[in-house]
């Protein structure tokens, strides 16, 4: 298992202390306004949820999602598994020209 570093060191329970209620996840999709064939980056992506969120109310996307954990970013992986591989960013690359 790799060393942690930076942010993952200090993941404690994060879905205890960083969750969406369901009345402002569906505000903020709705501030997104995601429209078919736009290219879309959740920014500190955390566990994915708003990304999977914007996903299911417009699956005719490009979705990419960015984050400096490790962790949050296998997390996202998980919770958004249609996802391709090369749309899930680690922060400190350059794979953001990719956008």
């Amino acid at each position: 298992m790799p060393q942690k570093h930076g942010f993952d060191k200090r993941i404690v329970s994060y879905e205890l202390i960083h969750n969406f209620n369901p009345g402002d996840l569906r505000a903020l999709v709705d501030a997104v306004d995601p429209k078919p064939k736009e290219t879309i980056l959740d920014a500190m992506c955390g566990y994915g949820t708003a990304g999977k969120a914007v996903l299911e109310r417009e699956k005719n996307i490009s979705l990419f999602v960015l984050d400096e954990s490790e962790v949050q970013l296998n997390r996202a992986k998980e919770n958004l598994s249609g996802l391709p591989k090369d749309r899930l960013l680690p922060s400190k690359t350059s794979s953001l020209t990719k956008l």
